[in-house]
């Protein structure tokens, strides 16, 4: 059994806003990190058996406090939660969803439930933006709390260029995560502008309608603009990507374009895993690519509750 330690917890008191069954409710950074240690926790001693009491204990809350502040997180109890980081779930995902990114480009798709179409127009920066690395372009920029940790967010005046998640040195000092291709653009801090976006974002209403302003090569944009029309809580394999696209043969080099993403969870990286199951590797973290897995999982189970 992981040592319990009463020192892992960030003291700041950073606060995001979820929106859960019509209510508003403050997460701060402190009770991420609470979940986070416990779903590594449950994780690594589910297959041993392992009760929420000792998870509560480890978190440095109460069992009652700990299972309201994760209901209030996933929707649902850790004890169902746990079932959806298994690799049995993910290989139900790659199944279920083998049709999904074929019927997705030519149609479009709206996610279950009461979430809404999770689309995201874009534009494709010009040649001359890319060849200059942003000079002449104003961007604006502000940090804020997700439900899966701080993230720092960037716009240009066409969309979003960057949403990227935030740990160690990056947390003193976010512009370091997203300044690739543009480190010659006028960044202005607005606060404001980012807290609006970031509750938008990540509200029940599943992020839809966000104009980007993407950067990338020809190959990289058409990976992006596939993994738009994944479904909320689907998931697919790089093999299928690389087939829709036309390129069935090209299975790593759309890896390296997933890799490449610049704007978490709006471009769903995260729903691209490993054929065998594995959830694989994610540019802001595996176990933080897991648990987004998870949390989509348990939001879907949650709507179609609610729906029935």
């Amino acid at each position: 059994m992981r040592k319990e330690r009463n020192d892992f917890f960030d003291t700041r008191t950073y606060t995001v806003i979820i929106m859960d069954s019509d209510r508003e409710h403050a997460l701060n950074l402190q009770d991420y990190r609470r979940i986070e240690a416990a779903i590594s926790l449950m994780k690594e001693e589910y297959p041993r058996g392992i009760d929420s009491r000792t998870v509560a204990r480890h978190t440095g809350l109460s069992e009652f406090h700990f299972r309201r502040l994760f209901r209030r997180w996933a929707g649902i109890p850790p004890e169902r939660f746990i079932r959806y980081l298994a690799k049995e779930h993910a290989l139900t995902l790659i199944r279920d969803s083998a049709s999904y990114l074929e019927s997705a480009l030519e149609a479009g798709f709206s996610g279950p439930g009461r979430f809404a179409e999770a689309c995201q127009s874009f534009e494709a920066m010009t040649p001359k933006e890319l060849r200059s690395r942003g000079a002449g372009m104003t961007l604006r920029w502000g940090t804020g709390d997700t439900p899966f940790g701080r993230a720092v967010l960037v716009t240009s005046e066409r969309g979003i260029t960057d949403l990227a998640f935030l740990e160690g040195e990056l947390l003193e000092h976010p512009l370091g995560a997203v300044r690739g291709g543009l480190e010659r653009a006028d960044y202005r801090e607005d606060q404001e502008m980012a807290s609006r976006l970031f509750q938008r974002i990540f509200s029940e209403s599943g992020g839809g309608g966000h104009v980007l302003h993407l950067r990338g090569t020809n190959f990289q944009i058409k990976v992006w603009e596939a993994l738009l029309r994944l479904p909320f809580g689907g998931a697919t394999d790089y093999g299928c990507i690389a087939s829709a696209l036309g390129t069935p043969g090209a299975a790593r080099a759309v890896g390296s374009a997933v890799g490449a993403n610049h704007v978490a969870w709006l471009i769903p990286c995260h729903r691209v895993i490993r054929r065998m199951g594995e959830s694989g590797d994610y540019r802001w973290g595996a176990f933080r690519k897991q648990c987004m897995l998870a949390w989509e999982a348990s939001r879907v189970e949650q709507m179609q509750r609610r729906d029935d």
